[in-house]
């Protein structure tokens, strides 16, 4: 598979009244029991020994001058080997003192590579999943970010995809706790004019076929989450609509404790691990994998430490345009829990209201 040059992520987003119920989707998403961090140079093996192969590249054509290496296990030393090193990993399985992982590369090369090998547990240290830190977006990964929305569509994603040769996708995704995960994508094209045009066929909502179905390219760059809703909501309701023509994937994009970025894993055929079927609940931005009760506890600190900011900045005279984003963030939790509301404590239900009538949402 093609490496993906770049994403442009973005939150999909709209405008809806508080009483109107989230709608959800579904996907397989691979049961990873940990993950860990894999010391610099170690090599990863095709069993839970020492004595069993280790995983190398290797250009399996000795006469081909421009190919591309494979990933093979490899019993003997061949000049041009290369060996293959993990840095984060899933862990799938284990056995004594050995983990077997989800071997993924996609960063430094021009093509994706994984694998399923096996490496020293006494090797490896525990990777917390954690965007405290704040992880950037670089050129590397993606162009724009934008990581909350409101309405009814709130906590979907769509990412556009650059590359040089390859053909361009648009994908569908949402959060998974602090995970990005993008479960579907349909092939597109940049036009001229820096639109997005689906190489698939759509249908209306009178069921007629369409091809030219455009995303301007000034509703995928860096705006303030409140004008998505007007400019990307056809577009979400349109692949929505038409999800069977959609093609499953499996990308997760971790932000992991310490680190400045994302690191991102394609979960492609190579992958022989479970999964388990996950309902993601757009509108309140829940995944079925987090209880109910839980989701709205940690929705209703979230919403409380937003207010906080909010009144603190207003207080000290600094208010302005740059409080557009969080005024829609909490905007969006509020009418999420406002649905929700039963769900919260006797006491936080009359904080909520508080805090909702504290705050101006213009």
């Amino acid at each position: 598979m093609k490496k993906t040059i770049c994403f442009c992520l973005l939150v999909m987003c709209a405008a809806a009244a508080a009483a109107q119920q989230s709608g959800y989707v579904e996907f397989d998403l691979p049961r990873i029991n940990r993950w860990v961090l894999v010391n610099d140079g170690v090599n990863l093996r095709q069993g839970p020994s020492t004595t069993t192969p280790r995983l190398v590249y290797r250009i399996l054509d000795d006469g081909c001058l421009d190919c591309d290496p494979s990933l093979v296990y490899a019993t003997t030393t061949k000049r041009g080997d290369r060996p293959a090193h993990a840095r984060y990993a899933p862990v799938i399985g284990e056995q004594n003192d050995w983990l077997n992982i989800y071997y993924s590369d996609g960063q430094s090369t021009d093509y994706y590579y994984s694998g399923m090998p096996w490496v020293s547990q006494k090797l490896t240290r525990p990777a917390v999943i954690s965007n405290e830190s704040n992880p950037s977006i670089s050129e590397a990964d993606f162009f724009y970010y934008n990581p909350l929305a409101i309405g009814k569509y709130r906590g979907l994603i769509v990412a556009a995809e650059y590359g040089y040769e390859d053909s361009q996708q648009i994908h569908l995704g949402c959060f998974v706790g602090d995970m990005i995960v993008l479960f579907k994508s349909i092939g597109a094209d940049w036009n001229g004019e820096k639109e997005l045009k689906l190489y698939k066929s759509w249908q209306d909502e009178n069921g007629n076929d369409h091809y030219d179905l455009q995303i301007p390219e000034s509703a995928l760059n860096n705006f303030h989450l409140s004008h998505a809703a007007y400019s990307l909501e056809p577009v979400v309701e349109l692949l929505l609509k038409n999800r069977q023509k959609l093609i499953d994937e499996m990308i997760l994009l971790v932000p992991f404790k310490g680190s400045k970025k994302y690191t991102w894993f394609i979960f492609d055929d190579e992958f022989t691990g479970e999964r388990d079927r996950v309902k993601y609940y757009y509108g309140d931005a829940r995944a079925s994998t987090e209880s109910p009760e839980a989701w709205a506890n940690r929705e209703f600190a979230k919403l409380e430490s937003i207010c906080d900011m909010i009144k603190e900045a207003e207080a000290e005279g600094n208010s302005g345009s740059w409080l557009a984003d969080p005024y829609t963030e909490a905007e969006g939790i509020g009418e999420a829990l406002k649905r929700n509301i039963s769900l919260l404590s006797p006491a936080r239900q009359q904080r909520l209201k508080s805090l909702i009538k504290s705050i101006s949402w213009e």
